[in-house]
């Protein structure tokens, strides 16, 4: 659910943000379960930011890029050039 005013650029961004973190998963052969045991969110909470039916908190996207060994700035730059 989305609350306020969220441009259509904001929306393909987080799209794309979702889509980098699940590319990125597949990459390197992690799980929903090992990303998660890998950061502070539980397995629940990450299926539903992947899923989209909510979206990443700042510090969610630093830990998720922390785990999966790249820096949140290029993930979220990755994003950006695919939205």
């Amino acid at each position: 659910m989305r609350y306020g005013n969220v441009s259509p650029m904001q929306t393909n961004l987080t799209a794309s943000l979702r889509g980098e973190i699940r590319a990125e998963m597949a990459r390197q052969g992690l799980t929903r379960h090992s990303l998660a045991s890998a950061t502070d969110m539980s397995v629940w909470a990450l299926g539903r930011a992947l899923s989209g039916s909510r979206d990443f908190g700042f510090s969610e996207v630093a830990d998720v890029a922390a785990a999966l060994g790249i820096p949140a700035h290029e993930l979220i730059a990755r994003a950006e050039r695919a939205a």
